[in-house]
């Protein structure tokens, strides 16, 4: 089985919105035109971004066929770009900067389609540092491409957030409602997650502070039940130094069990 998600970008952050689990033979872009048509989302209302692998000789005619826009990243070396690149940074047609990087940038216009051609020095001084990208959408420009194409970064970070760190990526459940379950529960759980990361980042926290010491620190945060009642523990000084780096008061937080609670 495979896992389709629906994200909702914007402004550096993504947000789950919709998934669907879909069988091995089925395609990409049949799973996403059925997750659009579920979600209720128009093909002209979603722009696809996809990655390098999925522009196959199988995707791309299903994808020019379809009513999707689209956003994909082509394989170095394609034929829209192929003895075009240009040699220094210089001769390419124009520049922008995205955060805080120098981005030099050609556009070809094709009947169907427009293929941006990029180059970030910072990460490479020749080819190897050329990014190609095919989009349908040919009222973007190739700065709102590459921004947009960039988002996926952070959809890409809750992927790896979704199988790396809380584990999700693997299920031994039996049943098809167990199963549905279970990615239910997982599908709440990334959104709490993604709550979490973009409140460290609305803290300026990104830096020092990842989900997983976030996850780490505050299951340490506990209590003991006696007389029967539940009483807090002493918090460690490394979760009250993140409680107070996130403006968490620990002071507010109670605990709602009492008598039978267990």
């Amino acid at each position: 089985m495979n896992l389709i998600y629906l994200f909702s970008l914007g402004d550096d952050c993504a947000f789950p919105e919709y998934y669907k689990q879909y069988g091995g033979s089925i395609t990409d872009v049949a799973a996403f035109s059925d997750i659009l048509a579920e979600a209720g989302v128009c093909g002209d209302e979603a722009t696809f971004v996809g990655d390098k692998g999925f522009m196959s000789q199988t995707n791309c005619p299903l994808l020019e066929d379809s009513s999707l826009r689209y956003i994909i990243p082509l394989k170095r070396g394609n034929p829209y770009v192929q003895g075009k690149v240009p040699s220094e940074s210089l001769q390419y047609a124009f520049s922008f900067t995205y955060h805080g990087r120098s981005i030099f940038a050609s556009t070809f216009a094709f009947e169907d389609c427009t293929v941006h051609l990029f180059r970030d020095t910072a990460l490479y001084d020749s080819e190897m540092g050329t990014l190609s990208i095919k989009t349908n959408r040919k009222e973007l420009n190739a700065r709102q491409v590459y921004a947009i194409y960039k988002q996926r970064q952070a959809i890409e970070q809750y992927f790896k957030t979704y199988g790396d760190t809380m584990s999700y990526d693997d299920s031994c459940l039996g049943s098809n409602e167990s199963f549905e379950g279970w990615l239910f529960l997982n599908h709440l759980s990334l959104m709490m997650t993604v709550d979490a990361i973009e409140e460290i980042c609305l803290h300026g926290k990104e830096k020092d502070i990842s989900f997983e010491d976030l996850m780490q620190l505050l299951t340490k945060v506990r209590a003991n039940k006696f007389a029967d009642d539940w009483h807090p523990c002493k918090k460690t000084r490394k979760v009250i130094s993140l409680c107070e780096s996130l403006d968490i008061n620990i002071k507010e937080i109670s605990v709602p069990f009492n008598g039978s609670a267990t």
